[in-house]
């Protein structure tokens, strides 16, 4: 997300470039009210042609690891892969779709999904792989 550029955003989607062997592609800006994680105004960024976030990963993380300090986060949860398992986590409690949180983090297989999903939710993820393997 962070070498994204203006000519990543396209309409009410966002062009994603993964790594690992993850799925890249045209994902659709997450519009909810929290405003933490109101994907909307990331199209304003995108009148300014270049790059949207001025800054590298390793200064991401720095900031990171300075609010997540200030905020009393436990210094294993200050990292941008955290971000990741938020943003898993609100997927799946908005859908309750495993093919919905492989779909938005970019899996190419929903047993990697299930990773993001918290304990207490892990049996729920399970019952939607059953379910979705059922199908096949």
């Amino acid at each position: 997300m962070i070498k994204l550029t203006d000519q990543d955003i396209q309409g009410d989607n966002i062009y994603i470039a993964r790594l690992k062997g993850s799925k890249s592609g045209l994902q659709a800006i997450m519009a909810v009210d929290n405003p933490l994680l109101d994907e909307r105004p990331i199209k304003c960024l995108a009148e300014k042609p270049g790059r949207l976030f001025p800054f590298c990963r390793q200064r991401c993380d720095q900031i990171i690891k300075f609010y997540g300090d200030l905020a009393g986060i436990p210094r294993c949860k200050r990292h941008w892969h955290v971000f990741k398992h938020t943003t898993g986590m609100f997927t799946w409690n908005e859908s309750q779709s495993l093919g919905a949180v492989q779909q938005k983090l970019g899996h190419k297989s929903e047993s990697s999904s299930l990773i993001y999903l918290k304990e207490n939710d892990k049996k729920k993820g399970e019952n939607a792989l059953r379910a979705a393997l059922s199908k096949l």
